[in-house]
């Protein structure tokens, strides 16, 4: 912990040079705190944006949260809780010590299975949290699933930067951030602020400001949708889950099926929370190959006027031809050898004559 204190000490200067690490730079001004979000956590009158860029070294990759509180809440506060909320978000932390919680590691797991896959491995809790002390970082530790998010690094690969804003200051200039001069654990949040942890690599403080972040998404779609092969005209059935990872309710209007595809569910309310399980049907009628994706579509309000959302989960199948059974008649005699044998003899004893068969026709 020292040695990076001492490091990040002895880099300020430069950071300071490059206006504080100017960061997530955006596009149209925004009157609410929470216009760019859809997931938001917690209740309360008090609202926060909370932002994470996975910067890799050539892309920024950054996603955006609300929070909600009353009372008082600390920056330590509002990453537990969204990490505990979100299934897709995990931390690796340092643990309480008397510098405060480090953050090690953040990740973005797109399908939250609760099987965040990494190499080398790293165990969660409950709660989406690895708490593994300054021992168990890993600099190289990485996510194994394409278009899963991981960044970890303490000693060589990078660290994890704190930044800090207000609404206010974000609407007259969307790249007006600072470096952090306190620890989250110290960080007291007040209506109206911006947080932002932002992946520094290689230790470059040059690196370029992230591009506007995108809404973590609030629709959570799960299943698995991969029918295989299926004969034309008969029906199959598999099943996805609708998730609302928000606070407020979830609005769902429209739920568009491709062509081969159905669903028993057209749309309705999800709770804050909760989950809708659709059950989706695949009825080919060709025999030919399908694959789409079905969207899911709705609003959820956290200021007025509600925000459109949408996510879209992938469905696939192939239509085949049915087989046809073989319904020729055997050659197997009616009798065996045996029993025609005697049958021969019988007939010469007797002296049954065989007559030829005529056709007797009209006149």
């Amino acid at each position: 912990m020292l040695a990076h204190t001492n490091r990040l000490a002895a880099r300020i200067p430069a950071i300071a040079a490059f206006a504080l690490m100017i960061l997530f730079a955006g596009g149209s001004a925004r009157a609410e705190v929470l216009d760019n979000v859809q997931v938001c956590v917690g209740t309360g009158t008090n609202q926060a944006e909370f932002e994470i860029d996975w910067y890799d070294g050539t892309t920024n990759h950054t996603l955006a949260w609300g929070y909600r509180w009353n009372g008082s809440a600390t920056g330590e506060q509002m990453l537990d809780d969204l990490v505990a909320a979100d299934p897709r978000l995990y931390a690796e932390v340092s643990g309480t010590s008397g510098y405060g919680t480090a953050v090690f590691g953040l990740g973005y797991h797109q399908s939250g299975d609760q099987n965040f896959p990494l190499n080398p491995p790293l165990t969660f809790n409950t709660q989406h949290l690895a708490d593994t002390g300054y021992d168990g970082v890993d600099d190289s530790r990485a996510s194994t699933t394409a278009g899963d998010q991981w960044q970890e690094g303490w000693y060589t690969a990078g660290c994890w930067e704190y930044y800090t804003s207000t609404i206010s200051r974000v609407s007259a200039n969307q790249s007006d951030w600072d470096w952090s001069e306190v620890g989250m654990s110290s960080r007291i949040l007040n209506n109206g602020d911006f947080d932002g942890w932002s992946f520094d690599y290689g230790f470059d403080a040059s690196q370029p400001p992230p591009t506007a972040p995108l809404a973590a998404p609030v629709l959570l779609l799960s299943g698995n949708l991969a029918f295989g092969n299926d004969p034309i005209n008969h029906t199959a059935t598999q099943t996805f889950t609708i998730q609302n990872i928000g606070t407020p309710a979830l609005s769902v209007s429209t739920n568009a099926y491709p062509l081969g595809f159905g669903g028993n569910w057209a749309g309705g309310t999800i709770p804050a929370g909760a989950s809708q399980t659709v059950a989706v049907t695949f009825n080919p009628t060709l025999a030919e190959s399908y694959s789409a994706t079905i969207t899911v579509s709705g609003t959820v309000t956290l200021n007025s006027p509600t925000t459109r959302v949408g996510n879209t989960i992938a469905c696939s199948g192939t239509g085949t031809t049915p087989s046809i059974q073989n319904t020729e008649a055997t050659d197997t005699p009616l009798l065996p050898w045996w029993g025609v044998a005697g049958l021969l003899a019988g007939v010469a004893v007797l002296g049954i004559k065989f007559l030829p068969r005529r056709t007797i026709s009209a006149r």
